[in-house]
């Protein structure tokens, strides 16, 4: 019996292990599918490139002498999901019988999902697929194999899950910092380190300025897609230089999807939650955000996320402006186009002219036109009024040319102004730390005369009535010196916001949104009226005093222009002559409305 069981052949007894097969050559032949995959995520950033694992695993197939059919995949996909074409086309090899082998450079080129694992292990449990080789080892189909197979995959997955989890925390992040995730549109550059989430968009300078050239143009309301995209082209619009790619003119779809349709050029973005971000404030912005949304409505566009789409417009003097009984005027939005058939029409919920049926992108000479104006309610709901109507864009050219010019200073002689303010409060601060000492000692010696004329009472030196009158000229004379010194605390916010707006007024009035608009002329505290034939306006105090003040200073030295004045150093003899009553008029600016002057005054900065 030892003989006989020593002539056995132990080969015999293996065919049925995979490993043995192969290791001893009884299977005389496999042919291998090769599969590469270098994705462009996150989660290949430690992976070989593709030309990499190709010549590691030439090397095998060398030396081994392996069999290949047909050519080298290669998969430029993530597989945190299933639908990958590559790994579909090894899965159907093997299916149809081609191949019997896979060859890879590691195990999680193969699957980081659960369903493409169970696919892989299937295909071994059927027979189809034989072993998995890749550069450090062999997985065959044994238990313990597909086991340690299985164990790579879900290692994978969980590598996949966190990195996932990771990605996301720093996509919030970068959000909250005002930058998308998305690479930069024309006119803005990615600076830094992406792979750390330090990286951030700057300006791209030359490029930004000719894409708020190709904005207002477009705003103008005379070009069609195609001629905004010529027009590009010849103001020298173009990509970014990338090794090989980019640097030439831009696109009809990139000029669409990527520069006319972007918030970000606005100041504002979406994530890929759908909710909205502020570009970080350090950018500039191109177009106002009411800009923006004309384009939309110019382009037809509407994203189902943005709630502001679908809210209502806003109205720069809605309720700020009234008749001369009273009444607040309403507002009315109208969006008309004309088209190249001469046609003028509402092009609202409309693709094509209604008159010769052209698409409204492609026409060659649009003319957009854009109206918001304001009439009077009642005069519209009688029969026998005529209701006559006012233009915002008229509204605006009234308040400029009656304020805003009538009030501009220039920046330097604001910025000296809020330091001559800020020395007035200081000296306000001083005098009230005197006058809370003052009042002290006053409540003590008033504690004091009152325990004595009490005392006296007491000891009957003085009567009833001799004692309720001292008394109560004690308390009058007390309460008479605690009001000697009354001001209010908010007067610096104040007068800094009349001089912010005596700056800015102008242009925010010419190029900010209707909310800027809005909250300006709130600020001013003015009046408007409009009576169906002219408009009027009937200021605040503190802006009339202002008005005034500059006035007399002009009459005071023709020369000196407040718009213009850079420098307000006192070697500047022309700020020097108007210097005294600038002063004055700061003093008379920030004290109206109730405010007590202390009649002090300030040193000139």
């Amino acid at each position: 019996m030892r003989g006989m069981a020593a002539r056995i052949d132990r080969a015999s007894i293996l065919p049925m292990n995979p490993r043995n097969q192969y290791e001893r050559g009884e299977i005389a032949a496999f042919r291998y599918g090769v599969y590469t995959r270098k994705s462009s995520e996150y989660e290949d950033s430690q992976i070989q490139s593709i030309q990499r694992q190709i010549d590691d695993l030439s090397e095998l197939i060398d030396r081994d002498g392996l069999a290949i059919h047909q050519e080298v995949l290669k998969e430029s996909q993530s597989a945190f999901h299933p639908g990958r074409s590559d790994f579909a086309k090894l899965v159907a090899w093997t299916n149809e019988g081609h191949i019997n082998s896979w060859l890879c450079w590691h195990a999680n080129r193969l699957s980081r999902n659960p369903v493409d694992a169970g696919t892989i292990v299937y295909l071994m449990d059927q027979g189809k697929l034989h072993h998995i080789r890749t550069r450090e080892r062999i997985y065959y189909n044994t238990p313990t194999d597909k086991f340690m197979l299985q164990m790579e995959f879900t290692m994978s997955k969980k590598d996949s899950d966190d990195k996932s989890v990771l990605v996301r925390s720093g996509i919030m992040r970068r959000y909250r910092r005002g930058f998308p995730s998305s690479y930069p549109p024309p006119g803005f550059l990615l600076r830094g380190s992406g792979r750390s989430g330090s990286s951030v968009w700057v300006v791209d300078g030359a490029r930004f300025r000719k894409v708020k050239r190709l904005f207002a143009k477009f705003l103008e309301g005379k070009s069609s897609l195609s001629s905004i995209c010529a027009y590009g082209r010849d103001i020298g619009l173009t990509s970014v230089k990338r090794l090989t790619l980019g640097g030439r003119g831009l696109s009809r779809s990139t000029i669409h999807a990527t520069v006319l349709t972007n918030p970000v050029y606005a100041g504002f973005f979406f994530g890929k939650d759908g909710q909205r971000y502020e570009l970080d404030r350090t950018l500039p912005r191109a177009i106002t955000e009411d800009e923006h949304e004309r384009i939309q409505t110019i382009l037809g566009q509407r994203r189902p996320y943005d709630k502001k789409a679908a809210s209502p417009k806003v109205a720069a003097y809605r309720g700020l402006i009234r008749s001369p009984a009273g009444d607040p005027l309403g507002v009315e939005h109208k969006t008309q186009l004309i088209c190249d058939c001469r046609r003028k029409f509402s092009y609202l919920r409309r693709s094509q002219c209604p008159s010769c049926g052209r698409e409204i992108l492609s026409l060659k000479s649009p003319h957009f036109l854009f109206y918001t104006y304001y009439y009077s309610v009642r005069d519209r709901k009688s029969p026998a009024a005529t209701s006559r109507v006012v233009e915002e864009k008229l509204i605006d050219e009234f308040v400029i040319e009656n304020i805003a010019r009538k009030m501009a200073i220039s920046k330097p002689l604001r910025d000296w102004a809020v330091r001559y303010l800020a020395e007035l409060r200081d000296e306000e601060l001083r005098d009230r730390r005197k006058e809370a000492k003052r009042e002290e000692e006053l409540a003590k010696a008033y504690a004091t005369k009152r325990k004595r004329l009490r005392d006296l009472y007491l000891a009957g030196q003085v009567s009833d009535e001799e004692y309720r009158s001292d008394l109560a000229e004690l308390a009058l004379g007390f309460e008479r010196e605690e009001r000697g010194f009354a001001l209010r605390d908010d007067w610096q916010e104040d007068t800094t916001k009349i001089l912010d707006l005596a700056v800015e007024l102008e242009n925010v009035l010419r190029h900010g949104t209707a909310e800027a608009k809005r909250q300006a002329v709130l600020d001013l505290s003015s009046h408007l009226l409009w009576d169906g034939t002219k408009l009027s306006i009937s200021n605040a105090k503190r802006v009339d005093l202002l008005i005034n003040g500059l006035q007399e200073m002009r009459e005071q030295n023709p020369a000196f222009e407040p718009e213009k004045t850079v420098d307000t150093s006192g070697q500047n003899g022309l700020f020097v002559s108007v210097c005294p009553t600038w002063c004055s008029l700061l003093d008379e600016v920030r004290t109206c409305g109730g405010l007590l002057s202390t009649g002090k005054r300030g040193k000139a900065a």
